[in-house]
């Protein structure tokens, strides 16, 4: 929305600034254009103007990744802080739980499908094989969580990811 006072404002101080230009022109005898020097004098403050309006009505930017912005936990793999954290804050344990186990459940099944075209529904022992009997048991369970459980997920994405 336009703030008609302080267009106004800034036309009166355009209006005083061309006339003090246009005095301290003609006494210094370069014969100035008044029009020319109006046009200049509105086209600078009317430039001026939108760009403060501009700059008041746009946020800063974060540049800051979504996974850089929380403090590094020590002892955390960073694999599953960025994956956890992309879900939520963090603050409910069940939560995270349930969905870094759907999210891994999909992953798995895609890359199965995908690179060794086993179906873990339609043939289960064929993906246990492939997958190993830790990863295909963490994934088999219905997730919960416990004290310790995430000390696993290290050791269970390394394999994830050898797929």
């Amino acid at each position: 929305m336009i703030d008609l006072p302080r267009w106004r404002h800034r036309a009166l101080s355009a209006l005083v600034t061309w006339l003090v230009l246009w005095v301290l022109t003609a006494w210094l005898g370069t014969h100035p254009q008044p029009l020319l020097l109006a046009l200049v004098t509105a086209a600078a403050f009317t430039f001026v103007g939108v760009v403060v309006d501009a700059q008041a009505s746009v946020d800063e930017a974060d540049w800051v990744p979504a996974h850089r912005s929380r403090a590094y936990q020590r002892g955390l793999d960073p694999r599953f802080s960025r994956l956890s954290h992309s879900f939520h804050d963090g603050t409910d344990p069940q939560l995270v739980v349930a969905e870094v186990h759907d999210s891994l459940n999909r992953v798995v099944d895609g890359l199965l499908i995908s690179r060794h075209g086993v179906d873990r529904d339609q043939d289960p022992e064929a993906a246990r094989r492939i997958l190993g009997d830790e990863v295909a048991a963490y994934l088999d369970s219905p997730p919960r969580y416990r004290r310790g459980h995430f000390d696993q997920l290290p050791g269970l994405l390394t394999r994830i990811e050898s797929l």
